[in-house]
């Protein structure tokens, strides 16, 4: 793979001839994330940092590198409001549309982290806990990308949570599940 022309940075600003783009940091789904932001128009494009979007809904949950700094960094895109969403697969939301998708996202990973800790909770086999995923979203658009790939991501998944641990109100589990 050839070196980057050039690196890019968090709040580092772009030209675009006329308008600029803001590169903010977006934690949570890979190493060194980053979104880009139009102000003067209201745009937030997003890529794979808002969520990997199925039938104009949350899809397969992307919290690869940390489910905690994700849901943050979800937040902080909604309380940005923006007029546009441009998400890196399938889709992108308008409007009350956009922050529509943003909080539908969030309850969406934080339903499967807590099915995941619920399921460790009560000694879940791991394996098991990510074939449970695998076959919940290994579907439509999905299913672009070899099932042995989303497999290895499901187990990522379960791997995130367990290290995020339970949030409010929600049981401990022990580190000998995992």
């Amino acid at each position: 793979m050839p070196p980057p022309l050039e690196e890019v940075l968090p709040g580092e600003v772009m030209n675009l001839g006329g308008l600029e783009a803001v590169l903010l940091e977006a934690p949570g789904h890979a190493p060194g994330g980053l979104i880009c932001q139009v102000p003067q128009e209201g745009v937030v494009l997003a890529a794979d940092s808002a969520g990997f979007c199925t039938r104009g809904r949350p899809g397969f949950p992307l919290y690869f590198v940390s489910y905690r700094q994700y849901q943050s960094y979800l937040a902080a895109i909604a309380a940005r409001q923006p007029a546009a969403l441009g998400l890196g697969h399938q889709d992108c939301f308008s409007g009350a549309a956009a922050i529509a998708y943003l909080a539908a996202t969030r309850e969406n990973l934080q339903r499967e982290h807590q099915a995941i800790l619920g399921g460790l909770a009560q000694g879940a086999a791991p394996e098991a806990l990510a074939q449970a995923i695998f076959g919940r979203y290994y579907q439509d658009e999905l299913t672009a990308y070899p099932a042995d790939s989303i497999m290895n991501c499901c187990r990522l998944l379960v791997r995130r949570s367990r290290e995020a641990g339970p949030g409010e109100g929600a049981h401990a589990v022990p580190a000998s599940t995992v």
